[in-house]
């Protein structure tokens, strides 16, 4: 964790995610552009896949993929074997620290944070789908 707190704009939650065999994550979209996603492949096995937007690829392992999650994304787990990686975003390289600053006290109100919690309901909901 001592690494993970180290990295500078680092946003939102990290967590470990685990995709079990012939599992798929079906398309969908984050709220806004503000961040990036990044998925650092701890254990992935061959014929694991990430779509984001049109492009297809495979899922390095010991290496990030960074992406705009705005864009409709999804993921497969073709293997046998279970897919572990780590999760975590970041604030877009383009945002200022006082853009960053305006958005953190934005997603404060409490008409805004029911509306965070309803998109992290719905999130949720994503769970994965067996083929």
């Amino acid at each position: 964790m001592a690494l993970v707190d180290a990295i500078p704009r680092r946003a939102g939650t990290v967590f470990i995610s685990r995709l079990t065999p012939g599992t798929h994550i079906p398309r969908h979209c984050g709220s806004t552009n503000t961040q990036l996603t990044c998925h650092f492949g701890i254990v992935v096995p061959d014929r694991v896949e990430l779509r984001v937007a049109r492009e297809t690829r495979a899922q390095p392992e010991g290496r990030c993929i960074v992406f705009d999650d705005s864009f409709e994304h999804e993921v497969w787990n073709h293997s046998a074997a279970v897919r572990y990686n780590v999760f975590m975003q970041f604030w877009h390289p383009d945002l200022s620290d006082e853009e960053i600053a305006a958005i953190q006290r934005l997603e404060e109100l409490p008409h805004i944070q029911h509306v965070i919690e309803q998109y992290r309901e719905g999130a949720s909901a994503l769970a994965p789908v067996r083929n």
